[in-house]
C-alpha cells in the first residue's frame, strides 16, 4: 500500500514500501553460553581463550542488536511523524470536502428551486397574495379604546398599520418588479398626522407618501387621514401644508376619503379647497365629538359621491354635500350620548335617492314634539334601513318611532331595528307595523331586538308580508310570541293557505307559552314543503331562544315523542336550535 505522504512503511503486504521488522534474535545460542560463563561473574579468574572468544561473540551480538534497535526505533519515529502529518492533512481534506459538499448542496437547492412549481405562479396570483398584506381601514369597534375613568374619558386610539409592501419590495427583484407594476397595491394610503411625521425637519414621511402615491399610477386612491389622539393633533393645530400639497396633487384620483380628526380640524377642511371628481365614499369621524360651529363647503365638488358615513358628527347637515346623490348613508355615535330625531328627519328629507340607511337613534331625553301633530310623510325608495342605539347604549329613550312614523318606503327589502334596552313601551314595534302597512314593501328581512312586541302587530305583519324570507326576533317581552303567531306561521296543508311562503329562516325568543308540540308542528309543516316550487321556500334554519344555555341540535331531547322525526330532519339538512327554557317548560 503506497502512502499519500511518500514511502511510508506499512506491514502485511508486498508493496514497495513494505517494512520488514529486523530479526534481532542472536545468531548463536547465547543461553547456553551465558550459563557456561556465569561462573566468571563470581571469581577473579581470567577467562580462557575459548571463554574470551565466547564473550567477544556475545558482546558483538548484543551491540549488533542495539544498532538494529536504534535503526528500527528511528524508522518507527519517522513513521509516527509521517502518520501525524497524514492525520492533519486528512483532517484538512475532510474539512475541504465538507465545505465543497455544503457549496454543492446550496447550489443544488438553487437549481432545484428553479424547477419548483412556485416559479410558475403567475404575477396575478402574487398580486392577490400581496394584496392580503394591505390592511383596510380599521373597524370602528376595533378603534374605540377605553381609557381609565368614566365613559366621558374614553377616546379614539388610532395606530398606524404595518405596511409590508416596502419590506416585500426588498425580498427579490421579481417581487419588486411585481409591486412596481401593480399600482392597485399602493392605492390604500394611511396618513397619520404627528409631529414626528410632519414636523419642521420631518421630510422622510412626506417623501415616502409621495413615492407611494406615484407608484399607485392612475389607480383610484383610498386615503385615511388620522391623528393618534386629540392631544397629538393639538400640538400641530392645523392640517400640515405638506399634506395639503399632496392631496391637491392627487385629488382627482381619490375615490375613498376618510378623516379621523378633532371637530376643529374637520371644520377647517374647507381651507383645502379640494376638487374631488372621483370621490365615491366620504367618511367623517370626529375624535372629540364636539359640534361643527359653522357650515362647511369643503366638499362642494364631488359629482361621483354615493356613500357617506359619519361618526360623532352631531349634525351632518353642517357639511355642504350633494345629498341628492347619496345612496348609502350611515350616522353613528360613540362619544355622543344622544341623537335628535329632528336632525335625522332633516337628513332623510335631503337624501332623496337613498338606498341603504343606518342610524343611531338613542336619546336620554323624551321626544320634543307630540305624536298628535300631523307631519308630512317622507316617501323614499330605501331598500335597507338599520336603526340602532348608540354604540355605548347608555340612553333611555329611543327616537325610532318618530323617524319611522314619518317614512313611507315602498321599495324596502331589509329592516333591522335594535332598541336601546328592553323598555316597557310598544311604540317602536307599532311604528314598524305602521311603516310596513303604509309602504307595502317587498320586505325580505325583518330583524327586531331588545323591545316589546304586541302580538297583534306581529300577526298583522306576518299576514301582509308574503315576500318575507328571514324573521329574526330576539330579546322580547315574554308574551310576544303567542299560539296565534305560531299558528299563522304553520302551513295549513288541507286548505293550502300559507302566510310568508318564502320564509326560510326563523329566530324567536320567549315562546315558552306556545309549547314544544306546536313549535315542532310548525317546523314540520314548513320542512316538508316540496323543493323547487317557485312560490314557496322550504325552512332551512330555525332558532328558538329562551336563555343562554343552548342544547345544540336537540341532543338531550331525542327521547321525547314530540321530536321523533326532528333528528331525521336535522340529518337531512335542517339547522335547528332550541334553548333549555323550552325543555323545562315541557317538564
Amino acid at each position: 500500500m503506497a502512502s499519500i505522504l511518500g514511502p511510508l512503511p506499512c506491514g502485511g503486504c508486498d508493496c514497495p514500501n513494505h517494512f520488514f521488522l529486523h530479526d534481532t534474535s542472536p545468531s548463536f545460542d547465547s543461553t547456553s553460553a551465558k550459563s557456561d560463563l556465569a561462573h566468571l561473574k563470581f571469581s577473579n579468574h581470567a577467562p580462557t581463550e575459548k571463554e574470551a572468544d565466547a564473550l567477544r561473540d556475545m558482546i558483538f551480538s548484543s551491540e549488533n542488536r542495539m544498532d538494529l534497535i536504534d535503526e528500527e526505533g528511528s524508522v518507527l519515529a519517522e513513521v509516527i511523524l509521517d502518520m501525524k502529518r497524514w492525520i492533519v492533512t486528512s483532517e484538512q481534506r475532510m474539512l475541504a470536502l465538507r465545505q465543497e459538499q455544503l457549496r454543492l448542496e446550496a447550489e443544488t437547492h438553487i437549481w432545484k428551486s428553479l424547477l419548483s412549481p412556485i416559479q410558475h405562479v403567475p404575477d396575478e396570483i402574487w398580486v392577490r397574495i400581496f394584496r392580503h398584506t394591505v390592511e383596510p381601514p380599521k373597524s370602528l369597534r376595533a378603534s374605540w379604546y377605553p381609557r381609565a375613568g368614566t365613559f366621558s374619558n374614553r377616546s379614539w386610539d388610532f395606530k398606524p398599520t404595518e405596511d409590508f409592501l416596502w419590506a416585500i419590495e426588498g425580498v427579490c427583484s421579481k417581487w419588486r418588479s411585481i409591486l412596481l407594476n401593480s399600482p392597485s397595491l399602493w392605492s390604500n394610503i394611511e396618513i397619520f398626522i404627528t409631529n414626528s411625521n410632519f414636523g419642521v425637519n420631518a421630510n422622510n414621511y412626506v417623501r415616502k407618501l409621495g413615492r407611494q402615491m406615484d407608484r399607485s399610477g392612475n389607480h383610484p386612491l383610498t386615503i385615511t387621514i388620522s391623528t393618534p389622539n386629540v392631544p397629538a393633533f393639538a400640538s400641530i393645530g392645523v392640517i400640515p401644508s405638506q399634506l395639503v400639497m399632496l392631496l391637491h396633487s392627487f385629488s382627482s384620483r381619490i375615490q375613498y376619503l376618510r378623516f379621523n380628526l378633532p371637530s376643529r380640524q374637520l371644520q377647517s377642511v374647507p381651507s383645502l379647497r379640494l376638487s374631488l371628481p372621483s370621490l365615491h365614499t366620504l367618511f367623517l369621524l370626529s375624535t372629540d365629538g364636539n359640534g361643527i360651529a359653522r357650515r362647511s363647503d369643503s366638499f362642494a365638488f364631488c359629482p361621483s359621491l354615493r356613500n357617506f358615513a359619519c361618526v360623532d358628527i352631531i349634525d351632518p347637515s353642517a357639511f355642504s354635500l350633494p345629498w341628492h346623490q347619496i345612496n348609502d348613508y350611515m350616522c353613528r355615535y360613540f362619544r355622543i350620548r344622544h341623537s335628535e330625531a329632528s336632525i335625522h328627519i332633516r337628513m332623510l328629507e335631503r337624501l332623496v335617492n337613498l338606498k341603504t340607511c343606518v342610524l343611531d337613534c338613542h336619546s336620554r331625553f323624551p321626544a320634543p314634539f307630540s305624536h298628535d301633530v300631523a307631519l308630512p310623510s317622507i316617501c323614499r325608495n330605501y331598500r335597507s334601513l338599520h336603526l340602532w342605539p348608540n354604540a355605548r347604549g347608555d340612553g333611555d329613550v329611543t327616537v325610532m318611532p318618530q323617524i319611522m312614523n314619518r317614512l313611507t318606503l315602498p321599495q324596502l327589502r331589509k329592516l333591522d331595528v335594535v332598541c336601546p334596552s328592553l323598555l316597557e313601551e310598544l311604540d317602536t314595534f307599532s311604528a314598524i307595523r305602521g311603516l310596513i302597512h303604509r309602504s307595502i314593501p317587498p320586505l325580505t328581512h325583518l330583524c327586531f331586538m331588545r323591545g316589546h312586541i304586541d302580538s297583534d302587530d306581529l300577526l298583522h305583519i306576518i299576514q301582509i308580508t308574503p315576500t318575507l324570507e328571514e324573521l329574526k326576533l330576539s330579546q322580547l317581552n315574554k308574551n310576544a310570541i303567542t299560539p296565534e303567531i305560531i299558528q299563522a306561521l304553520t302551513w295549513n296543508h288541507p286548505s293550502g293557505n300559507m302566510n310568508v311562503p318564502r320564509l326560510h329562516t326563523i329566530r324567536m325568543s320567549n315562546a315558552e307559552q306556545v309549547g314544544l308540540p306546536s313549535l315542532v308542528n310548525m317546523i314540520r309543516s314548513r320542512w316538508i314543503l316540496e323543493e323547487g316550487r317557485s312560490d314557496v321556500s322550504r325552512l332551512r334554519s330555525v332558532e328558538i331562544i329562551g336563555d343562554s344555555r343552548c342544547l345544540g341540535y336537540y341532543t338531550a331531547i331525542k327521547a321525547l315523542s314530540t321530536f321523533a322525526d326532528l333528528g331525521q330532519w336535522i340529518s337531512d339538512g335542517l339547522r335547528c336550535e332550541v334553548y333549555k327554557t323550552f325543555i323545562a317548560y315541557d317538564n
